[in-house]
């Protein structure tokens, strides 16, 4: 079913952000378009190698969509900066524990199976802050354990503006890329539902070349086990973490 674009609150709205200003209460929107297991394929396929039962920390876990996924076989924590977005995780997921933090400075007094930074939160991230984020998430881990991370790749910023199916649902998207200084790009993305009405959102995005990301992380004391892309342009990785 199309999504239904009578919730004024949801829908209203051209809606600007900034660096790490995550969506907060455009919340309701991204449930919806977002919360299909075929838009989280790539990641749940690597829950799926760390074993039943395995604890996992979500970096940037937004209203829990994907935290609560991974909780039907995993032990799982969230770790999420907006507390708009904490907010509705807690309220939405009580059967999953939420944390707020920065993912590029937070301190958990524990070592996970596997963390996941997804929904492309490196792409809000500095070089900089990528690497903070390398040691950081280096220092909770185990020592066989698994890193999944995501974000823009240079290729997004070349696909051309036509509308293109959100995987598994029935909400088109469609992307222009501007140069924003700073290195950073504009990142417009429009969706469009059944009757033509659109929603649009600008979001200032920091594009990393793929092979930056795999040097950071290599040289912060992580192994490339598998990248690939997915929708959207955005480019996957999969780290085992080296002693």
């Amino acid at each position: 079913m199309w999504l239904d674009k009578s919730d004024e609150g949801v829908f209203k709205r051209v809606r600007q952000q900034e660096h790490l200003e995550l969506y907060g209460s455009d919340a309701d929107f991204y449930e919806e378009v977002y919360r299909r297991d075929s838009v989280h394929e790539p990641v749940l396929k690597w829950a799926d190698r760390l074993g039943e039962g395995s604890e996992i920390l979500v970096v940037g876990s937004g209203t829990g969509i994907v935290a609560e996924k991974l909780s039907k076989s995993h032990d799982v924590l969230g770790l999420e900066r907006s507390r708009d977005m904490l907010e509705v995780a807690r309220d939405r997921r009580p059967g999953v524990d939420f944390i707020h933090g920065d993912m590029r400075c937070f301190d958990i007094n524990e070592d996970f199976d596997g963390v996941v930074a997804y929904g492309q939160p490196a792409s809000y991230l500095s070089k900089d802050d990528v690497v903070k984020f390398a040691i950081n998430v280096k220092d909770h881990l185990q020592g066989d354990g698994w890193l999944f991370v995501d974000h823009f790749a240079p290729d997004a910023t070349e696909l051309t503006p036509e509308w293109r199916e959100v995987p598994g649902t029935p909400v088109e998207v469609s992307e222009v890329y501007t140069q924003a200084g700073g290195g950073t790009v504009q990142a417009e993305f429009h969706y469009r539902f059944k009757d033509g009405s659109t929603v649009s959102e600008t979001h200032n995005l920091y594009i990393h070349e793929t092979d930056t990301i795999q040097r950071i992380f290599s040289q912060k004391g992580f192994k490339p086990a598998k990248k690939g892309k997915y929708w959207k342009g955005a480019v996957y990785h999969c780290f085992t973490h080296r002693q």
